[in-house]
C-alpha cells in the first residue's frame, strides 16, 4: 500500500473573491481547484438576479435548507465569476446544466457549450469548485471534501462499508491518535468519492473494492492535502498537469 495515498501533496494557494477570481484565467488543460466559506454568506443580502439566469433561480428555490441556499450560491458565484473574467460577459450570460446523460455539470454561454469540465463538492458550507479548459486535452478528474472533525465510529462505519485491506488501515491509524484515526476514516472516503466521480460510477458501487486497487487500475494520478479541518482529495486521468488549488477568501 503506498504511503503516498496518505500525504498531503498538493500547494494551497489564496485569492480574494472578488479582485483575486477575476486574475484566474483559465487556461487548457490546466486544472485549478477553488474552494471558498459559504456559511459567510447572507442570504437577506444577496440578489441572485445578479449572477445567476432564471433557471438556476428555479433550481435554488428548490433547495429549502439555508446551508443548502449558501453551498448553491457560492458554487455558483465562483463560477460565475470566473467566466465572467474569462469571456468579458456579465454572469447572468452563464449558465450551469446538468446534463443526466453524461452524468456531468455543463457551463453555457448564451446557450453554447463551453469546452470547460468541472467538478463540484461540498461538506459543511465549505465549497470546492474544479475547472479546467478542455478544447484540446480531454481528460477526466473528479474531487471531493469532506469535514474531518464531525466524531463518528470509525471502526465501525469502515467494517460496514469498506475493503477489508482499508479496514486494517484505519483500525492501524486509530492506534496512534484520535487525529490519525479520522484523517485515514476520511482519507479513504474522499478517495472513493473522487474515484466516484471521475469514473461517472455510483458511490455505493465503490465503496466495498479496494480503492487503492481501482485508482491504479485505471491509472488515475491522486492529489489530497488537508485544511482548516477539511480533507480534500482530486483523482484525474491527466499524467501531468498538477492541479493548483486556491482558498479564496472575503
Amino acid at each position: 500500500m503506498p504511503i503516498d495515498y496518505f500525504a498531503n501533496n498538493l500547494i494551497i494557494h489564496t485569492a480574494t473573491f472578488d479582485t483575486g477570481l477575476a486574475n484566474q484565467s483559465l487556461h487548457e488543460g490546466e486544472l485549478t481547484v477553488f474552494v471558498a466559506n459559504a456559511s459567510e454568506l447572507n442570504l437577506e443580502q444577496i440578489v441572485p438576479e445578479h449572477f445567476l439566469c432564471q433557471a438556476e433561480i428555479a433550481i435554488l428555490a428548490k433547495r429549502k435548507q439555508p446551508k443548502a441556499k449558501r453551498e448553491y450560491l457560492k458554487s455558483r458565484h465562483i463560477i460565475k465569476q470566473l467566466l465572467s473574467a474569462q469571456y468579458d460577459d456579465h454572469c447572468t450570460a452563464f449558465e450551469t446544466r446538468f446534463n443526466d446523460t453524461k452524468k456531468e455539470l455543463e457551463l453555457y454561454h448564451h446557450n453554447q457549450l463551453l469546452p470547460i469540465k468541472l467538478s463540484l463538492s461540498h461538506s459543511h458550507e465549505m465549497v470546492a469548485v474544479a475547472l479546467c479548459m478542455q478544447q484540446q486535452h480531454v481528460f477526466s478528474f473528479g474531487i471531493d471534501l469532506e469535514k474531518t472533525t464531525k466524531l463518528r465510529a470509525f471502526d465501525k462505519l469502515a467494517h460496514h462499508f469498506y475493503h477489508v485491506d482499508e479496514v486494517t488501515l484505519i483500525e492501524q491509524a486509530g492506534r496512534l491518535s484520535p487525529k490519525q484515526h479520522a484523517a485515514y476514516f476520511y482519507r479513504i472516503w474522499t478517495l472513493k468519492e473522487a474515484l466516484a466521480k471521475t469514473l461517472k460510477r455510483p458511490i455505493a458501487q465503490l465503496l466495498r473494492p479496494n480503492v487503492f486497487e481501482l485508482i491504479e487500475r485505471h491509472n488515475l494520478r491522486n492529489f489530497s492535502t488537508e485544511f482548516y479541518d477539511f480533507a480534500f482529495t482530486l483523482l484525474t486521468t491527466h499524467q501531468k498537469q498538477i492541479p493548483k488549488l486556491v482558498i479564496v477568501t472575503c
